[in-house]
């Protein structure tokens, strides 16, 4: 179709005319650049040299002239390698490489046409003397610079045009303006991605108006030709794709074998390592390269250049005129005759050559990216492999997928060209590579890892992620524009569905984007073809690379990023999807407000089946809002005190109060307070249990709410308990009781003072009082927990079980405790089981088991930072003396444990035991251990008791 502004003929899968940019009817709403789009782009400005002085020189309708000629030309060299046009300015043409369309490699294509651009003053000014009679000596300056744009449409109405805006525009003006006439100056960046066919010289730095570092900046010196084949990594795997390449490529019965995969995957790499192993079985054979170039398609026989010129000096013999035009890319500009007769003439003299050539040798003609080779190289390619069939000669040709059908019928079909898919590496196999590539200097495993991960097996991905500072993080600038020039050359259909699996987490369910996005002529056809999608075996796709998810994602703009998120999220949630994942869609929609409770529901449902990590992370994204904070840091840190993490459990109570106090929520406050003194007695802190007990009971005593007096008294009863003043912690608990009858919380807090009792039952020793409480607890427990089992009563009753001898049940019943603890991760009391099942191990003879589960029980309070649990365990291990331990030295660290702690009645315990230790080893000290225990219980009002 043409342009309507500006008759350009386009074609259809533009979304704006490539010379003026105006948006093209009935595309608007199919792609997505109208709506703008974050690009790295290259930006180049061309400016006439001294036009103040020529326009005072020259009528305007002269100077008009002259320039429509020169732009004239300008945009014909922009055309060849498919760049934009933005705009004319004055005097001015800015072109921009990138957008709207990408290509791998825009920065180079950018300084080629800079390199043409700063020549063809004399050009023109021939053009302009013969028309006008004068000479005005045309200069262009040049400043070209590569960074972030946004790039969309700019204007209003009929006014509206495509455009990149953004500092990097800014750069390259300021660049072109200290460019003097013929020369070009560009940035680092420019110069980093175009690579080794930038030939410059370093200028130093500049200050630039708009950036607050300085851009570094170089003057071109000439643009290098480019080479047969980019730079090959090193070798790895494949052994099974090369034995057969050597094989069939001397002994099958085609000519040709065309090696097919994704861009980087190392067809190249192949194709000369087979190469060379058909060279060593064929001593005196000669390789040639050559490569067909993504700017080339409008160079006839631009794709045998580089191989016709390697052949020829190969023979040290002179070649008629006709090849030398062909080896120098410019079949073209034969003079005489018609096109079919020099068509002819080329033809014949590239097979006379090739077969001197191989009348002295066997040869190997190794052609890379015959997917973008022209025309008149695809037919001379199709010739020479029918030549091959006579002759010592093979080709190995290289090509992305997906290829297409006509391309293989070009060449001869399957019959005259074998095909061989090459897939990416393994995972070890992309292991070596990383290995080969960075060799001693290794990068930490997590940096390997992501690597490999998101390199997917390609190795021209390795080897960018490796280049950009082993980062894992932002896709290198190079794999970026590869993958973009991938999705700007699919229809507007199908580029919005790949926008929308873009955003989707997981597989993609066809029938749900369409019901998105409505009806469209089959655009997963496309996708499937482009390889971008992979169907599964349920229907669904698969993006292929997940790094095109990435770059498309950061293409969008935030708005329109934003918009669709909520777009899908809205279309999951009548489909009822998981509550993670429609969390995640609403947070990048930026409507924290909802995506806020699902996080917490989802944190709920995996920390019910035990996934904690996924859990924990689920709880800190909903303590972002306000809303729900209060519940998921609670919830968080009951997990993480289950998890035997204290600390970190008791930074998220922290947060929890200072929320209250923020707001002024005297009923949050004291309900946070008690929860940090429940973590204390975990810590095994006795003074900091009264402390913030103390404080909570404080606070909800002002704020005259039952239930948060119920919690405040719940820890201060315990705070009493710890320290061994059981009347006192009797008495809160009755005054608790007192509070919460008749309210919902209230069997709750009475199963929890049921269990409090009993364990201060135990204590005291009385097991059978014990057993009745926990009993109790249970029982009014049962209904809570719907028919789950009872942890706690189970490891409180194998406890007391121990204390009654009854150790065949306590050992089943502390087993599965263990075991349960294991499964789940809540190692909270992990230690304090394997304590009290040391004891029945060793009261049934079970000497080993006793000692292992003992010095667990040490290692996994040490490990949690539970001191009391820690003092306990040494008294256990003295008790069952593993090997090589110091029971008097366990029991003295166990006292003083206890002692810090302020958990008076086992100092008590251990400082009895301590007295039977050193009594044994006949030392006198025994005597005042025991009256200190003694002295301490009597403060108490607690009988004293033997060890």
């Amino acid at each position: 179709m043409d342009c309507a502004s500006c008759g350009e003929a386009i074609e259809p899968r533009f979304r704006f005319c490539p010379s003026c940019g105006i948006v093209l009817e009935g595309q608007a709403e199919a792609g997505t650049a109208h709506r703008g789009e974050r690009r790295v782009a290259t930006v180049m400005f061309a400016d006439v040299s001294g036009f103040t002085g020529l326009a005072e020189r020259h009528d305007p309708e002269q100077l008009t002239w002259m320039m429509n000629a020169l732009f004239a030309r300008v945009g014909a060299v922009v055309r060849r390698f498919d760049g934009f046009v933005d705009k004319y300015i004055g005097d001015a043409a800015m072109v921009v490489f990138g957008a709207p369309r990408a290509h791998e490699d825009d920065a180079e294509r950018a300084l080629r046409v800079a390199e043409a651009l700063a020549r063809i003053g004399p050009t023109v000014d021939e053009v302009v003397e013969r028309e006008l009679g004068v000479r005005p000596a045309l200069r262009l300056h040049i400043g070209v610079a590569t960074g972030l744009v946004v790039a969309g449409r700019v204007g209003v109405g009929e006014a509206a045009r495509y455009t990149v805006m953004g500092n990097t525009v800014n750069v390259a003006a300021r660049l072109c303006d200290l460019a003097r006439g013929g020369e070009v100056l560009l940035c680092d960046k420019t110069r980093a991605l175009a690579g080794p066919a930038a030939d410059v010289l370093a200028l130093g730095e500049i200050a630039v108006k708009g950036k607050r570092a300085e851009v570094q900046l170089f003057r071109l010196r000439g643009v290098r030709s480019p080479k047969s084949a980019p730079a090959l990594s090193p070798m790895v795997g494949r052994e099974a794709e090369r034995a057969w390449l050597v094989e069939a490529a001397w002994q099958g019965p085609r000519a040709g074998v065309l090696i097919e995969g994704r861009a980087g995957v190392g067809k190249s790499r192949l194709a000369v390592e087979a190469g060379e192993g058909l060279q060593r079985a064929h001593p005196g054979m000669a390789i040639h390269r050559g490569r067909a170039l993504p700017y080339g398609r409008t160079t006839p026989y631009q794709a045998w250049a580089t191989l016709i010129a390697a052949v020829r000096e190969s023979l040290g013999e002179p070649s008629p005129l006709l090849l030398e035009e062909v080896a120098a890319g410019a079949g073209s500009a034969l003079a005489t005759g018609s096109a079919e007769q020099r068509r002819g003439e080329i033809l014949d003299a590239v097979e006379a050559l090739l077969r001197r050539a191989c009348a002295r040798a066997p040869r190997l003609l190794i052609l890379d990216d015959v997917h973008l080779a022209d025309p008149s190289s695809l037919a001379l390619l199709g010739r020479t492999l029918t030549l091959a069939e006579g002759l010592p000669l093979r080709l190995f040709l290289t090509a992305r997928v997906p290829v297409s059908d006509a391309l293989v019928d070009t060449l001869g079909g399957e019959a005259r060209v074998a095909r061989l898919h090459l897939a990416p590496l393994s995972e070890p196999e992309t292991r070596a590579l990383v290995d080969a590539l960075v060799g001693a200097g290794a990068p930490a495993a997590e940096v390997v890892d992501a690597v490999v991960r998101r390199s997917q097996g390609v190795p021209l991905f390795v080897e960018a992620f490796l280049r950009s500072g082993l980062s894992a993080g932002a896709v290198p600038a190079s794999l970026r524009s590869l993958l973009l020039a991938r999705y700007d050359r699919l229809p507007p259909q199908a580029r919005a569905r790949l926008e929308v699996a873009a955003l989707l987490r997981g597989d993609i369910d066809r029938g749900f984007v369409d019901a998105m996005l409505g009806p469209a002529a089959d655009p997963w056809q496309a996708l499937e073809a482009a390889g971008e999608l992979e169907p599964q075996a349920d229907g669904t796709y698969r993006v292929s690379q997940v790094l095109m998810r990435e770059v498309i994602a950061d293409t969008m703009l935030r708005e329109r990023r934003r918009a669709l998120h909520l777009k899908i999220a809205e279309a999951l949630a009548a489909r009822e999807a998981p509550a993670a994942e429609l969390a995640w869609h609403y947070a990048e929609a930026g409507d924290l407000a909802r995506a806020a409770p699902l996080w917490l529901e989802a944190a709920r449902r995996a920390a019910g089946v035990y996934a904690n990590d996924e859990a924990l992370d689920l709880f800190t994204r909903a303590a972002a809002h306000d809303g729900v904070a209060p519940e998921a840091l609670h919830e968080a840190a009951g997990l993480l005190r289950s998890l035997g993490r204290i600390q970190e459990a008791d930074e998220r109570e922290r947060q929890r109060v200072a929320l209250a106090r923020r707001d002024g929520d005297l009923v949050l406050e004291a309900h946070a307070l008690a929860a940090r003194a429940y973590l204390a007695y975990h810590r095994g802190d006795g003074p900091a249990i009264l402390t913030l007990a103390a404080q909570a009971v404080a606070v909800a005593e002002r704020s005259g709410d039952p239930g948060a007096q119920a919690a405040a008294l719940r820890q201060l009863g315990i705070g009493h308990e710890f320290a061994g003043r059981f009347a006192e912690a009797e008495r809160a608990y009755r005054r608790l009781l007192t509070l919460v009858a008749g309210r919902p919380e209230g069997r709750a807090l009475e199963a929890a003072v049921c269990n409090s009792l009993g364990e201060i039952a135990r204590a005291l020793l009385r097991f059978e009082d014990a057993l009745s409480w926990y009993e109790r607890s249970r029982e009014l427990r049962a209904p809570l927990i719907d028919g789950r089992p009872d942890w706690t009563y189970t490891a409180n009753a194998g406890a007391a079980m121990v204390g009654l001898g009854r150790l065949d049940e306590a050992l089943a019943m502390l087993t599965l405790c263990v075991e349960e603890s294991r499964r789940t991760g809540y190692i909270a009391f992990l230690a304090e089981v394997l304590c009290f099942r040391a004891l029945a191990h060793q009261g049934m003879g079970a000497q080993r088991e006793a000692c292992a589960d003992a010095l667990e029980a040490l290692a996994q309070g040490e490990a949690a930072g539970q001191q009391e649990l820690v003092g306990l365990a040494l008294r256990v291990i003295a008790r069952v003396r593993p090997p090589g331990r110091d029971p008097i030295a366990d029991l003295q660290e166990s006292v003083r444990i206890f002692e810090e702690a302020g958990k008076a009645v086992e100092q008590c315990r251990s400082r009895e035991a301590l007295a039977d230790a050193l009594e044994a080893a006949g030392q006198p000290a025994a005597a005042e251990q025991r009256a200190r225990a003694a002295a301490i219980l009597q403060d108490l009002g607690l009988p004293a008791r033997g060890a």
